[in-house]
């Protein structure tokens, strides 16, 4: 047991030497969720055998697991459903075709998999019980993945400290009655504006924003007025980014605007998307996020989440397929 719980102990510090790395290297990134959902994980397992140290501490590790894996099963065909839902939305905002057919089909099969979960315990069906075992493992991969997310935004928040100097960019949303810039995308402008007014020389600040077809002005535009008037920013100190029409577009058209580095002000649970846009862009920025409400900041989450998805595709494919060739693996083993 004590050659088990050294090891336990030695790969936890080996994790969170790569965890701090990480931070070092470039906080913008995934992996910081990934060490620490490994870390919680080992620190369990040490805790459980600690805690029961004779021959049936198996057992009571594999119930516990279960436990984890159901719930995880469940907050995952719940992701799933989420995803579903803002993916349709965006198609219906966008078009976006591709993003519709790859989570609409997630749907599908998730639907799918509770059926065949319960047809699987009336008829105790073998051949069943493999597929509903491997499919259902999906969900636990999309509730790591969730749990990454989380953690990754919330760690990338605490580490990313004030710009000492700009340019600074603020990152439209939508305009209230097409013309008025609303609570959230306000929030923005006073994050920027905050560090603006620490810094010794004024910065240069970006509004970026185009028109969409419900809005009367672009939110450039919208966001500059509020700015100049609310603040008291002065006018030269301002430049309009007013062709964007979604964040992507907001930091590359941006990036090719002013070509130097740059920070970013949006929402905090948007924050590490657009982080993760510019790291993929290969644009040189740093993302601050202005206050939002809990209750609206928890819900979005989920819809950041579905975004953040998207940005890789592939690589959520061949994972995917990995570990439910491993949960097929295991349930083989446990058959045989």
């Amino acid at each position: 047991m004590i050659a088990i719980i050294l090891v336990l102990l030695l790969t936890m510090s080996i994790v969170a030497l790569m965890f701090w790395r990480q931070i070092k290297i470039n906080p913008a990134s995934l992996r910081l969720g990934l060490y620490m959902v490994a870390l919680v994980i080992l620190l369990f397992l040490s805790v459980l055998i600690i805690l029961y140290p004779q021959t049936a501490v198996g057992t009571i590790i594999y119930r516990n697991t279960m436990w984890c894996l159901v719930l995880s099963n469940v907050m995952g065909l719940i992701l799933v459903l989420n995803l579903s839902y803002y993916s349709y939305h965006s198609w219906q905002k966008w078009h976006h075709a591709k993003s519709k057919l790859i989570l609409s089909a997630m749907l599908i099969l998730y639907v799918a998999t509770d059926l065949v979960v319960l047809i699987a315990k009336v008829f105790w069906l073998p051949s069943i019980v493999l597929v509903s075992f491997v499919i259902s493992g999906l969900a636990s991969y999309v509730f790591c993945q969730f749990l990454c997310f989380v953690i990754s935004s919330l760690f990338y928040g605490l580490v990313i400290k004030k710009p000492a100097r700009g340019p600074l960019v603020v990152l439209g949303g939508g305009l209230v009655d097409g013309r008025f810039v609303g609570r959230i995308v306000g929030n923005r402008i006073k994050a920027a504006i905050e560090d603006a007014n620490s810094m010794v020389e004024y910065p240069l600040i970006i509004f970026s924003g185009g028109q969409g077809p419900d809005e009367k002005v672009t939110e450039a535009q919208a966001m500059r007025d509020f700015a100049v008037q609310k603040y008291q920013v002065p006018l030269e100190k301002t430049l309009l980014e007013d062709q964007s029409r979604n964040t992507y577009e907001n930091l590359r058209n941006t990036d090719k605007l002013i070509n130097k580095s740059f920070t970013f002000y949006t929402s905090e649970y948007h924050v590490l998307r657009g982080a993760l846009l510019t790291k993929k862009l290969g644009i040189s920025a740093q993302g601050r996020g202005g206050h939002t409400r809990l209750s609206y900041r928890t819900v979005a989450f989920i819809r950041e989440f579905a975004g953040v998805m998207s940005l890789y595709q592939r690589e959520h494919v061949i994972f995917a397929t990995i570990w439910a060739l491993i949960s097929l693996l295991v349930v083989l083993i446990k058959f045989i």
